[in-house]
């Protein structure tokens, strides 16, 4: 909530100065990095509050095109191949609230196999211990911002599928555009 305070007390400021521009703050996500990863590009993903951007394995390493595709009820998905397959929602929730989601499902049994306070990866499958695929769930906050990125539900994936997005999670920033007065 700070943040917000700061960033609208910088717009009253230069609010004063003569005509409007837009002015991009990129900051990272508490549990993401800067760092670039050798291989991957950038991509920005428009959500409903936020740009994001993420990197992603490029074309020359993914042999596929990303495709970004928004759907009604606001979920983004972003698509590269059949073995990456991430889903954006800007929802407020928390890692506990996901695991009692999983932990829920009706029609499959779940095991946890790693949970930190931002991920949570578990393996599902049938009740007869056939069809397990490997999944995760990834909660990003920024200041006010809240973000959950998981693995598209009807898609099955392997662990090291699955390890590879979240190396892809781990680059996300958010983009905020401000407006501000300019001379």
């Amino acid at each position: 909530m700070k943040s917000i305070w700061k960033y609208l007390f910088l717009l009253t400021i230069i609010a004063s100065c003569g005509d409007i521009e837009s002015v991009e703050i990129e900051t990272p996500f508490e549990e993401t990095k800067n760092e670039k990863i050798e291989g991957y590009t950038a991509v920005d993903i428009e959500l409903i509050d936020q740009t994001v951007e993420i990197q992603i394995p490029s074309e020359k390493l993914s042999g596929h095109k990303p495709e970004i595709i928004t759907n009604n009820t606001g979920v983004t998905s972003l698509q590269i191949g059949k073995n990456f397959k991430l889903e954006f929602t800007e929802q407020n929730t928390d890692i506990s609230a996901v695991e009692k989601d999983i932990r829920n499902e009706i029609f499959y049994t779940t095991t946890i196999l790693e949970k930190t306070d931002d991920l949570i990866v578990y393996e599902r499958g049938l009740p007869d211990g056939s069809d397990k695929h490997v999944h995760f769930c990834k909660v990003l906050k920024s200041g006010d911002l809240s973000l959950m990125v998981k693995t598209a539900k009807n898609s099955q994936f392997k662990k090291s599928h699955v390890d590879r997005m979240i190396k892809s999670t781990n680059t996300i920033k958010t983009r905020n555009t401000l407006l501000v007065k300019r001379k």
